[in-house]
């Protein structure tokens, strides 16, 4: 009798340590062609270890769980600075569907991360049902209405959904989850949904505090480039110049007029830049450079580079705004040489000459932010090789991840060589080019995984919310000194095209929030948390409606011919 007891007492104990943090999650599968709504289980378990992730499901799950797992894993460890390096995380799922995979579990899983980690107290009858993407913004998926009825037969009560979505196909969603007794609410972010989910308001809303360092130093690089224009713009008009190009010409001019009159000085600088390159272009077509003309300027431009080259290996990288002011310096310098290599093949001679000479400008004007003051790191080779390696594994996992939930439905060659390149640079120890070579490729991969199931109609409110999940970023690491002169730019910039352009806005303003938020690689996490005891979990998901055709608009939208950004 006393040997039952104890075997009875040693399955049912672990049995009860293994009640952690559980959150039900709405799937949807597709039985007989007819979408229907389903419930699946999802827990979470910490325990002390490397922040590795550990991924159990029931049923098998597809290849890309596991990598939107640790994705949705770091976003919420991101999200709220909290040091997630002395625990391992061990998910398990458990659903109905025969196959569990997609992103579209992202939001729970980095909701319930982050509430096992700081220990909150939550409500179970509240679920999310969204992609989580950076900067911790909350995507859109598929199947919404159907994963409604589910909850309505799950004893759930409150349904959170990516914000912008409440009308989908012409249906209400807050209105039809009333009839089945559901409340539906639409969140930005995991901050949002941590309220709605714990009642506590975990990040304040901040604002970008003044820089003048920044804006002194940016209105004088826009102010040399658009007195350039000025300059170039009357040396072109001494030629005979058609309407249509006194059109294109008048149209650039205006973009930067109306920039600078908001005092948007990157945005002005990126736009006269562009002039620039059209305007000196237009120059060498009408004035027909000779070959010995030709390579007399290329001549001069290799030799430029090597000199710039030097003065930035001899300049002291002490600060993040330093180290952004080496990478940006470097990207410019690396273009120009990627121009010269193909000059030969150029269609457009002159307009390439020129584009090359204007690209070398804007490296060297670009220099000047060495004078930015901010907080001292350490930022030896060691540290920014180790940094390097960090960014191209995160770049692999995005894309891998990216091309396993699209399929054959999509190429991505030019992530694939950034890359490359990147691995390239980081081979050849330029590891400021290597950093932003893979924060771009990176950048690129979530542009996708946040867009792929936003309806068109719903773009300029996406932007809006990645734009505001940017500036949060920006606002909290100014406030500690930490001033990322690129973030801030490319976000200028974005805001300049939200209007005219919401998709290279999009573009521009992912990768704003990949460039605002570097020092994680190099520093210690602001938030110690201490150790919780183990609790075992269970889900499952089904993957968001892909709206190939979005995607495909998004990937046309690069920064090549469209945008030549400064």
């Amino acid at each position: 009798m006393k040997k039952l007891v104890i075997l009875i007492f040693l399955l049912v104990v672990p049995t009860v340590l293994a009640q952690g943090n559980h959150m039900t999650l709405l799937a949807v599968q597709e039985l007989d062609g007819v979408l229907k709504g389903s419930e699946a289980d999802l827990f979470v378990e910490l325990n002390e270890g490397e922040s590795r992730v550990f991924l159990e499901t029931y049923p098998l799950t597809r290849m890309d769980t596991q990598i939107s797992t640790r994705f949705a894993k770091d976003i919420a460890c991101s999200f709220f600075d909290l040091d997630c390096s002395e625990n391992d995380f061990i998910y398990t799922i458990r659903a109905d569907s025969n196959i569990i995979g997609g992103p579209s579990a992202g939001a729970a899983i980095a909701a319930l991360t982050a509430i096992t980690v700081l220990d909150l107290n939550y409500e179970e009858d509240i679920t999310i049902t969204g992609t989580i993407n950076s900067g911790g913004v909350i995507g859109p998926v598929g199947g919404v209405k159907e994963k409604i009825e589910a909850a309505a037969e799950n004893s759930i009560r409150t349904v959170l959904i990516a914000q912008g979505t409440m009308i989908t196909n012409e249906t209400n969603l807050q209105t039809y989850g009333e009839s089945l007794g559901i409340t539906v609410k639409e969140v930005a972010d995991l901050n949002d949904v941590l309220f709605h989910m714990t009642g506590k308001t975990l990040k304040q809303t901040k604002q970008i505090p003044d820089n003048p360092q920044y804006e002194s130093i940016m209105q004088n690089l826009q102010n040399d480039l658009c007195v350039r224009t000025i300059e170039l713009h009357q040396t072109v008009n001494e030629f005979n110049v058609s309407d249509e190009e006194r059109e294109e010409i008048q149209r650039q001019l205006n973009q930067s007029d109306s920039a600078v009159d908001e005092q948007n000085y990157y945005a002005a600088a990126s736009f006269c830049f562009g002039t620039n390159v059209y305007l000196k272009g237009l120059w060498y077509e009408k004035k027909d450079l000779t070959e010995s003309e030709q390579k007399e300027k290329i001549d001069s431009v290799k030799k430029n580079v090597q000199v710039i080259e030097q003065n930035v290996l001899s300049e002291p990288i002490q600060t993040i705004a330093d180290l952004q002011t080496s990478i940006i310096v470097a990207e410019r310098l690396d273009d120009v040489r990627n121009q010269l290599e193909t000059f030969n093949e150029s269609e457009n001679v002159a307009q390439s000459l020129a584009y090359t000479e204007e690209r070398l400008f804007s490296a060297l004007s670009w220099m000047t932010f060495f004078t930015m003051p901010g907080k001292e790191f350490v930022l030896n080779d060691e540290i920014l090789e180790r940094s390097c390696r960090r960014k191209i594994q995160e770049s692999e996992e995005r894309f891998q991840y990216v091309t396993l939930v699209l399929g054959g439905l999509l190429e991505r060659q030019d992530t694939r060589e950034k890359i490359d390149d990147a691995k390239a640079s980081l081979e050849t120890d330029r590891f400021n080019l290597c950093l932003i070579q893979a924060s771009e490729a990176k950048a690129d991969s979530n542009l996708i995984l946040s867009s792929i199931s936003v309806p068109r109609e719903n773009i300029d409110q996406f932007v809006q919310t990645k734009l505001d999940a940017t500036k949060r970023v920006i606002a909290e690491n100014s406030e500690e000194g930490i001033f990322p002169i690129i973030g801030f730019s490319y976000l200028n910039y974005a805001d300049a095209l939200q209007e005219s352009e919401p998709m290279s806005s999009l573009l521009f303003a992912e990768y704003a929030l990949e460039l605002s938020d570097m020092d994680i690689y190099f520093t210690a996490p602001r938030t110690k948390v201490s150790f919780k005891k183990p609790s075992p979990f269970g889900e499952g998901f089904a993957m968001g409606v892909i709206l190939t055709v979005l995607v495909v608009l998004i990937l046309h939208k690069t920064r090549g011919k469209n945008h030549k950004d400064l």
